[in-house]
């Protein structure tokens, strides 16, 4: 009789997308927090001082974009500011998928600023619609389920993520592996002979050690490619949520 969330909360459409969505922006966060800065380290040979210059356009992003956000929402309803935020976190994510090692710092500062960007308009507009349409009564539960949302998809988005690496890294590598054959015409370069001659044991060495960063190089790539796919399957739920017009003046 005495529960300790009202259930009724989970009657509200409005909040339980609004939940759903919270979960997926927190595993695009501590998603994007976990694999860039090891990307940036061990494939482009950031030092982590650099790393850290390089992510911190994030929280500006963010910033701006929290304060802009809110204004907004008293002229306009907030459904067109999630649909910007999610629109910006895919396309930043996209074009992350699209990174190669000699990807220069401008341009991932502007991918971080943009990404950070979609996480404050997406953020503030929806935990407001998740909101709206609660009674006062609900919104102290409402509250402490959001951040339970937060702290599911912080713990459940790094497992996910982990394990995709970790399943692309072996499959990528077993897809390099295939091609290393003396009868593949491309190792018998003089120049690849001398670094990855695959007759002597040094040679194998150097070439193996090469493929495992390779593999794993594409692996994270594929990561940001499933975030991207992730954030973009949330637009249509978007439609769903009503949400309350802004008032009139």
């Amino acid at each position: 009789r005495n529960t300790y969330v009202n259930p009724q909360i989970f009657a509200n459409r409005d909040f339980v997308i609004g939940f759903f969505f919270i979960i997926i922006l927190s595993i695009m966060i501590m998603g994007f927090a976990g694999l860039l800065p090891s990307v940036l380290q061990n494939h482009m040979n950031y030092p982590v001082s650099t790393s850290g210059m390089l992510i911190m356009p994030r929280g500006i992003g963010t910033l701006i974009a929290t304060m802009i956000a809110g204004p907004l929402m008293m002229r306009i309803h907030p459904r067109p500011i999630i649909i910007v935020g999610i629109l910006c976190m895919a396309v930043s994510t996209w074009q992350m998928s699209e990174f190669t090692r000699e990807v220069d710092a401008w341009t991932i500062g502007l991918i971080v600023t943009l990404q950070g960007a979609g996480f404050g308009f997406f953020s503030v507009a929806v935990t407001s619609m998740a909101f709206q349409t609660l009674t006062p009564l609900l919104r102290p539960d409402g509250t402490s389920m959001l951040s339970l949302a937060r702290r599911i998809g912080s713990s459940v988005g790094v497992s996910i993520l982990v394990s995709q690496l970790v399943r692309s890294t072996q499959e990528n590598r077993s897809t390099l592996m295939e091609h290393i054959s003396p009868y593949n015409e491309l190792l018998r370069g003089a120049l690849i002979r001398e670094h990855w001659d695959i007759n002597t044991l040094r040679g194998l060495g150097s070439l193996q050690r090469e493929i495992e960063q390779q593999a794993e190089f594409m692996a994270y790539l594929h990561d940001f490619r499933l975030m991207t796919v992730l954030i973009l399957l949330l637009l249509p739920l978007v439609f769903l949520m009503r949400g309350q017009p802004p008032p009139e003046k």
